[in-house]
């Protein structure tokens, strides 16, 4: 908006003249604000639909740290026992299993079976689904 010209009115009122081509952009992104504005009652009610599951606990959050250490590369495992605090050693007693076996699951090196994400998800205190790669 580089093309902008200021005038006075014979009233004293400062008016701004733009380009027609600016002016009709301009009224675009209003109109296009204006139908975004249309849409948020809806997603608020998604929010707050999302919000009072979640209250309820009948649907369950990731945190942040579990998050943010998932995208920097962590496996999943590895995440939620950070996040709980837990050495690897702890982990593995808590969900009876071999340190070393745990070890290999978090680097990636074996799958692990059902029974064992069971029990790490029940040490870890997350749904199973949240540990699977």
């Amino acid at each position: 908006m580089d093309r902008v010209q200021i005038i006075k009115t014979p009233q004293g009122e400062k008016l701004a003249v733009i380009p027609l081509d600016e002016y009709e952009n301009l009224c675009a992104r209003a109109k296009f604000e204006e139908e975004e504005d249309e849409l948020r009652p809806e997603v608020r009610r998604e929010i707050e639909e999302s919000l009072r599951r979640i209250k309820a606990g009948k649907e369950k959050t990731i945190p942040g740290d579990v998050v943010h250490a998932e995208i920097d590369g962590d496996h999943p495992v590895r995440a939620w026992r950070k996040y709980r605090k837990l050495t690897a050693e702890k982990l593995a007693k808590k969900a009876r299993m071999n340190r070393v076996y745990l070890t290999q699951i978090e680097n990636g090196k074996r799958k692990g079976t059902a029974a064992i994400y069971k029990a790490l998800a029940k040490a870890l205190d997350c749904r199973m689904d949240d540990l699977v790669k």
